[in-house]
């Protein structure tokens, strides 16, 4: 089932002018190998061609987008929702400096896999409270911090022992953190790149991208292969790239775009292509399900990593949410009572949009999530 974007479908966004990436050869000087598009543009390109071609996803149509983006607008201006809003959670980092920074890299490093096979999910009790899903995450680094465990320090994370990650890990509830080898082995590599190319710091590696968020996706890909989120579709390269562009995206709400969060590129990035997300974007109407995908996710089966299925899912999602932010600074620009608003872009859209499921459970109780087991998201 093709889906129809006669109506949706607005041209690719301008690419921004990409970096060369290669030397003219010694035998030319003129001949040069053409630049690579920039990390978020390869995103939106691949996943525009996944959406032309699929067939058990397709994405909303014109009315559909104008609906969602004049309810997120609502819900946006509603709650004042901005960069301000990720620092808000007690859990996350209330200092902008570079500690919150190296926090943030640890988090995404691990950012993956919360769903649970049984009823009973990966919790963490942190002060009282007991967290599930990617907050349990956080609570787990946090409460390893009072423990006197620097889980941030790149020597720790390069010589982490099984036992120390078991201990830091540990689950307060029947069912244990998913993948724990996966996160082992990209916690001590992570630390040994930082140790041997970055002077210890995730700071460096930040600095060295100049205020581009783009070139420090590139760095972070280059060095760090736990974030090269990519498929293939019909014989193509899909890229996804959730991980790395959620970690971009965190520091510059966390430092609210000033400082180490300071990104002259930031509205390149691209959704966050997930399990949670997709369910709220078939609740507002952007994503629809073909009814045999629909049946298999109802009855719990595996969507196995890299299947047609499952990048069909995630290259939908992140067309949906780039054409609802093309509508959302259209109606920005067309609406003069709404020229205070703060910015809009896709990491906003994807920050809200994931906020609503997690808060809204019974609204989507009838949306079955994509059960996928992999390190990207």
């Amino acid at each position: 089932m093709a889906p129809s974007l006669s109506s949706t479908r607005a041209p690719p966004r301008a690419r921004a002018p990409a970096p060369a990436l290669a030397t003219a050869s010694p035998s030319s000087s003129s001949r040069k190998t053409p630049a690579l598009p920039l990390p978020s543009q390869r995103v939106l390109d691949s996943c525009c061609a996944v959406v032309e071609h699929a067939g058990h996803v397709r994405v909303g149509d014109a009315a559909a987008i104008e609906r969602a983006a004049h309810t997120i607008l609502d819900g946006l201006v509603a709650g004042r929702y901005s960069t301000a809003s990720w620092r808000a959670h007690p859990l996350h980092p209330q200092v902008a400096d570079r500690h919150a920074a190296e926090f943030i890299f640890l988090l995404d490093l691990m950012n993956f896999s919360f769903w649970s096979d049984s009823d009973t999910l990966y919790t963490v009790t942190y002060r009282g409270v007991a967290y599930t899903g990617y907050w349990s995450l956080v609570a787990a680094i946090n409460r390893a911090r009072d423990e006197g465990i620097v889980l941030t320090s790149a020597y720790r994370m390069a010589t982490m022992s099984r036992e120390t990650l078991r201990h830091v890990f540990r689950s307060d509830s029947e069912t244990p953190i998913s993948l724990p080898e996966e996160r082992l082995e990209a916690i001590r590599h992570a630390g040994q790149v930082l140790l041997r190319r970055f002077g210890g710091s995730f700071v460096n590696l930040i600095k060295e991208a100049r205020g581009s968020c783009q070139a420090l996706i590139e760095l972070v890909l280059q060095h760090f292969p736990t974030f090269d989120d990519r498929s293939t579709y019909m014989g193509k390269t899909v890229y996804l790239y959730k991980r790395v562009q959620i970690l971009v995206a965190d520091l510059w709400a966390c430092f609210e775009g000033r400082g180490l969060g300071a990104f002259h590129d930031i509205d390149l990035v691209t959704m966050f292509a997930d399990y949670r997300v997709p369910q709220g974007l078939v609740h507002l109407g952007l994503l629809e399900y073909s009814p045999a995908l629909l049946a298999e996710l109802c009855a719990g089966d595996m969507i196995p990593p890299g299947s047609a299925t499952e990048v069909e899912i995630r290259a939908a999602s992140i067309w949906a949410v780039e054409l609802v932010a093309r509508r959302i600074k259209e109606l920005l620009r067309e609406q003069t009572d709404l020229r205070e608003v703060p910015m809009v872009n896709a990491i906003l859209i994807d920050f809200y949009v994931w906020d609503y499921a997690k808060a809204h459970p019974d609204e989507l109780a009838k949306i079955p999530i994509h059960r996928t087991r992999t390190i990207f998201y």
